[in-house]
Parts: structure tokens; C-alpha cells; sequence
């Protein structure tokens, strides 16, 4: 705020030389019915020629609402009632203009004083504005300031403070998350998220195909692209050949991709955590082995209907635990015999 001699000469302008920046900022929000921010303009005298007025014109050409003394102050008004309640009170942001004069301005340090109250309890923004090399206050320089060089060239601070009023940037949209992030929402085990999706991918194509050995390029890669990262897939398959979850062939000197042939182990920890019924289908194989005496594979996928491949699994653990022997013929057929006494009690149990 000026001086009083500034402000004794107000007085002598005629009132309806005001109501210009009104008249454009009235009609602004009749076609857009969006209401302007308000912004008041703290400055000296002395920096009104030289850059507060082009830059408040400014301001109103791109819609915000700017509060300058001279454009605001009519005959008999209040000068405290207009600055403080009118101006400050009522602006979403208020710009200060540093400069050499204006730091040794009461007017200027009382309005920034308000400011700083309206700054706490409303959240009004602050914006300092630097036109020399002028001592910064204390209060102000915790803020992000802006430094005009040369006053007449409003362009440059002039996007920044539209910017910063109207809560825009230039930082660019934030675009979808890769793809295979949504194969990490559940882990097995253990495992890492991708360990656990990379396993789960191979241990689901086995249960289409009908064995263990999987083509890696179908499974892991999308349209000739990788679903992870090539460089996070290869060691996911490393660490789980390392885990005897999978065996990896042609890891050297093969194909980008290594095939990759499921081990027991690995779709049995699958199984555990990603068919919801696993342990009823093991019963109900054990049952009509038992009761029904169906002694085969094809004949119990066919009866359980389910996944072949998955009976498969049920039968090799059967058999590894010594529970059952199993004959193997051409072709995938396997036959049950010689089932353990301890099958058919825990059975019964």
C-alpha cells in the first residue's frame, strides 16, 4: 500500500474510471458462470508504472480477479475497510511485490502481516513477487518466490502465478499402470509378488494343456512382448528353478525365454493357495479310489470332472508319499495299485 500522499491523490480520479476491470470481470462469469479468484496486488507507488499495473491487466485478461488500490478506491471509502476487509480478507491469493521501495513501505508490511494471518487460517496463498535485489523478510522466505529481472517482461512470472492461483501445472497426466501390475495383487507362499505371479501363470497353463511342460513365449510374453520387465521375468525364473519350484531349460544359450517344465513342488504349493477346493479334490481322488475303486487317471478326471492335469498332481503326491503305486502306460495313462492300508484308514478318519 502506498504512501498518504499516494493515497490523497486517489481522491482526485474519477470514480467510474474503476468500474472498467469489473465490467470485464462481470462478464467473464456470465458466460462461464465460474466465479474469478481474487487476488490482491501489495505494492509501492513507485512499482505501479513500471509493473504492477500490466501485470494486474494481465491478470484480469486471464480471468482472475485482481485488486489494485486504484482500480478499487472511490471517494469516501474507507481506506482500512477496503485494503483489509475488501482486499486481503477477501482474496484466495495475494501477491507482494518485493522491491527497493516497497520493503520500506508500512502500508506494504501491514498488508503482508494480514496476509500471513489469512495465509493461517484460511489457507489464503502467498505469493512474493521479487523486482530488485532487495532484502527478502524473514516471514517471506520460507516460500517459493518469483524474480523478475526485467519489469516490463511479465510473460514468464505471469504464467507462473496463473498457474499457481488456479492450481495448474505443466507436470504430465499420470498415465495406467503397467499391465502386469495386476498380476501382482496376490503372492503364494512366500514368494515374491512376481515370483508368485510368474509361478501362478505357468501352473494355470498347465492345467489347460494338460502337462508340466510349458512353452514360456505363449505363457510370458503378450503380442511378441514380455508381461514383466524381461530383465525382473529372468530372474523371477532363476530364483524359482533355484527354489525347485520350476526347471528352466535353455537358461544359457537358448531362447530370450527359457522353457520352463513345473516341478511337483511348485504346483503343489500352487495348488495350496489358488484352488479354493484342493483339499476336497484330494479327498474326493482318495474316495473313489477307495470306495469306487476307479483306477485311473483318465477315469477319475472323467468321474471328479476336473482337470486332468490336476489329478495328475494328486496321484504322483499319492505315490510319493508311498500312500499308492502307479503304472505309467504310453500315451499318459496312469493305473492305481497296491493302495496302502494307511490311505484307507485316513479315509475312514
Amino acid at each position: 500500500m502506498p504512501s498518504k500522499a499516494r493515497l490523497s491523490a486517489l481522491h482526485w480520479v474519477h470514480p467510474l474510471a474503476f468500474d472498467h476491470h469489473k465490467e470485464i470481470n462481470d462478464r467473464l462469469n456470465m458466460e462461464t458462470n465460474i466465479v474469478a479468484p481474487k487476488v490482491f496486488i501489495s505494492h509501492a507507488s513507485e512499482d505501479k508504472d513500471r509493473f504492477v499495473l500490466s501485470f494486474a491487466k494481465a491478470l484480469l485478461q486471464n480471468g482472475i480477479d485482481a485488486w489494485v488500490d486504484q482500480w478499487e478506491m472511490h471517494l469516501g471509502d474507507s481506506i482500512v475497510e477496503k485494503i483489509f476487509e475488501d482486499g486481503v480478507a477477501q482474496a484466495s491469493a495475494v501477491i507482494v511485490i518485493l522491491s527497493n521501495f516497497s520493503i520500506n513501505k508500512p502500508w506494504v508490511r501491514e498488508e503482508m502481516n494480514s496476509a500471513f494471518v489469512q495465509r493461517v487460517n484460511k489457507g489464503t496463498r502467498l505469493i512474493p513477487i521479487i523486482l530488485d535485489d532487495c532484502h527478502v523478510p524473514t516471514a517471506l522466505q520460507s516460500l517459493q518466490w518469483i524474480k523478475v529481472d526485467e519489469p516490463s517482461l511479465i510473460d514468464k512470472p505471469l504464467q507462473r502465478v496463473v498457474a499457481a492461483i488456479l492450481g495448474t501445472n505443466d507436470k504430465p497426466p499420470l498415465g495406467s499402470l503397467p499391465a502386469y501390475t495386476k498380476l501382482l495383487d496376490e503372492t503364494i507362499g512366500d514368494l515374491s509378488p512376481i515370483d508368485s505371479a510368474v509361478l501362478k501363470l505357468a501352473c494355470e497353463e498347465a492345467l489347460i494343456i494338460g502337462h508340466e511342460n510349458i512353452d514360456s513365449c505363449k505363457v510370458f510374453l503378450s503380442n511378441g512382448q514380455p508381461r514383466f520387465p524381461i530383465a525382473e521375468l529372468k530372474d523371477s525364473l532363476k530364483i524359482l528353478d533355484q527354489q525347485k519350484l520350476i526347471k528352466c531349460r535353455d537358461l544359457i544359450g537358448g531362447p530370450e525365454v527359457p522353457r520352463v517344465l513345473i516341478t511337483s513342488i511348485g504346483f503343489e504349493i500352487f495348488a495350496k493357495d489358488c484352488i479354493e477346493d484342493y483339499s476336497t479334490v484330494v479327498s474326493a481322488v482318495i474316495a473313489a479310489i477307495v470306495n469306487s475303486e476307479t483306477l485311473t487317471n483318465q477315469a477319475l478326471a472323467k468321474e471328479l470332472t476336473r482337470e486332468p492335469f490336476l489329478i495328475d498332481h494328486i496321484l504322483d503326491l499319492l505315490k510319493n508319499n508311498g500312500d499308492i503305486a502307479l503304472t505309467e502306460y504310453a500315451g499318459g495313462l496312469k493305473r492305481v495299485y497296491n493302495v496302502s492300508p494307511n490311505l484307507k484308514r485316513s479315509l475312514g478318519s
